[in-house]
């Protein structure tokens, strides 16, 4: 789901995400995220098992096309099975 503020000029949208959990899954996942005056994390919460990985990841962004490079750059990590928009 995708929400504007347009008090602050910040767009959101929220992801479901689901791979293999394996070490520095979580970390590869941050580190696609370009986090800077145009882009924030503002929540993110994973739970693994040894085998598989699931969680959400809520982005703001300032500019909404930044929403699709963020997302190829998700399915890009190593192990990544699944990225929904919520």
């Amino acid at each position: 789901m995708l929400i504007v503020n347009t008090l602050i000029d910040w767009y959101q949208i929220s992801y479901s995400l689901a791979g293999f959990d394996r070490p520095r899954f979580v970390s590869d996942i941050t580190e696609t995220i370009p986090q800077d005056e145009s882009c924030q994390i503002a929540r993110l919460s994973f739970i693994g098992d040894g085998i598989q990985a699931r969680g959400q990841l809520t982005i703001r962004v300032r500019q909404p096309q930044g929403f699709s490079l963020i997302q190829d750059r998700l399915r890009a990590v190593k192990g990544m099975v699944s990225v929904q928009t919520d």
